[in-house]
């Protein structure tokens, strides 16, 4: 059996075979993102069910993957391997896990041999454990730096062991657990939590946002993700939040928008009542009768929790208020003649990102339509440098009240009067364009009090690039633009 094998190590130190196949799908049960979703563990229940204990097929699909994309995500293939021996032990194969042990140590130790051979002698082996230099060790040749290095993993199993030229270069950089990109530059140090099935395409795009630069966690895999807790987290999901805190794996002080503030946003009720008559404001109540004795026709009547315009209808005279069923409606508002409307997505009180709303049906212009119907907008993503300073100073006004939800989104308009109106908020709203990446950089600096480093801006700047591609190609080029 074991002739079927390849494993991660001997992979390091050669090259594809010649003539060997390209990439192709096997005839297994598509994965649906499972390889990189689930955890070794589920991954390996998964494979020997499908694959119906067939170690050659199973193996075979293991390597496929480390193959693909041994040098472009090591931290993955390295996720395959653990998978493989996953799934000797599932199977019971304690052969196979002997044998691998012993081929995975021989490999390494001569891929390590191999890469110091080239230094400038004695070498320093370094340990460095959350970010500090934790012991160095001077080896004088290349045949004992394999020894050396393994008994400095064993002693520190989560640190990144390197091993350095006289001269300062890295010859040769391991961690047993957590090395990764992560540990060079700034991405994948938030967590996003979300719901898989939410809809919000924007964080995923089929996996891109969230396994670029967020870690994403969700309902479907929290209890098999290594959490580290000193990461901060952003909410888009209240109970997957909530189940996270209940389990210890993060701190509460970690948060950004933390569940038990989130009702203040979202809610139309909620929302007025927790700014109360303010004059940026349209005057609004919360029953019929407070409506008619209180508000100016045309009124807008609004379910508390609708979105996107769904359940809205502009009552435009008072006996047409008969046939408002409350049960329904519960929130009362003056209608405003509206100029303009603008999106912004805000961060500790400084607006992050700007979209240029602009109504694409008559719904979306003036109100007027079925309750049921949904109002439709085009996007045009706005430089903030041409923020008009009306706007800016409604919105820091509005941060300032919602200072508990540090990630906050305002609808705004300008009425024909010139007013500066806000019309709701959204503390977990749709992130189309690059707005995900403006996300990442402002937690991360405010998070870890340093800006990013110059690797990670880059990456950002490539990722940012391919999402505004991707946003400006939906719904067929006809929603959303750049101004």
């Amino acid at each position: 059996m074991l002739k079927y094998l390849k494993l991660f190590e001997e992979f390091i130190t050669e090259k594809k075979p010649k003539g060997a196949p390209d990439f192709h799908h096997s005839d297994a049960p598509d994965a649906e993102g499972r390889f990189r979703d689930l955890s070794p563990k589920k991954l390996a229940a998964w494979l020997i069910k499908t694959r119906k204990k067939d170690l050659k097929r199973i193996s075979g699909s293991l390597t496929q993957q480390v193959v693909f994309n041994r040098k472009s995500d090591p931290k993955y293939a390295d996720k395959m391997e653990k998978t493989r021996i996953e799934v000797y032990k599932q199977l019971g194969r304690d052969d196979l896990l002997n044998k691998d042990e012993s081929v995975v140590n021989e490999a390494k130790r001569g891929a390590i041999h191999k890469a110091v051979k080239k230094g400038s002698y004695p070498v320093s082996i370094v340990v460095i454990n959350s970010g500090m230099v934790v012991k160095q060790k001077l080896v004088d040749t290349p045949a004992a730096v394999p020894a050396v290095f393994n008994e400095l993993q064993k002693e520190y199993p989560n640190a990144v062991i390197s091993v350095e030229s006289k001269t300062g270069e890295t010859l040769f950089s391991e961690s047993v657990v957590t090395e990764s990109k992560d540990t060079e530059n700034g991405l994948g140090k938030i967590y996003l939590a979300f719901r898989e099935d939410s809809g919000q395409r924007w964080w995923t795009y089929k996996g891109f946002a969230g396994d670029k630069f967020f870690k994403q966690l969700h309902e479907n895999n929290i209890d098999d993700v290594e959490v580290n807790p000193d990461y901060p987290i952003l909410t888009y999901h209240t109970d997957t939040v909530k189940k996270l805190l209940e389990s210890g794996k993060i701190k509460e002080e970690n948060i950004y928008n933390h569940p038990d503030h989130i009702s203040k946003s979202g809610s139309k009720e909620e929302f007025h009542k927790l700014v109360g008559e303010d004059e940026n404001i349209p005057k609004t109540v919360y029953s019929k009768n407070d409506a008619l004795e209180n508000l100016k026709f045309p009124i807008i009547a609004k379910p508390s929790k609708g979105h996107s315009g769904i359940g809205i209808q502009i009552i435009e005279k008072p006996d047409l208020m008969e046939d408002v069923d409350e049960k329904i409606f519960d929130t009362f508002s003056e209608y405003i003649d509206k100029a303009e409307e603008h999106r912004f997505i805000n961060f500790k009180g400084k607006p992050i990102f700007w979209m240029e709303r602009t109504p694409l049906n008559e719904k979306a212009k003036n109100g007027k339509g079925e309750a049921k119907e949904e109002m439709e907008f085009g996007y045009a993503k706005r430089n903030l440098k041409d923020l008009p300073k009306d706007y800016k100073k409604v919105l820091e006004k509005f941060c300032k009240i919602y200072e508990d939800l540090p990630y906050m989104c305002f609808d705004m308009m300008k009425g024909k009067d010139g007013k500066v109106y806000v019309i709701e908020s959204n503390a977990q709203p749709g992130v189309p364009f690059d707005s995900t990446i403006e996300a990442y950089k402002h937690i991360y600096e405010d998070f870890y009090k340093k800006p990013l480093d110059k690797e990670s801006l880059t990456k950002l700047d490539e990722y940012a690039k391919t999402m505004v591609e991707k946003t400006l190609k939906k719904d067929g080029g006809k929603r959303f633009s750049i101004k």
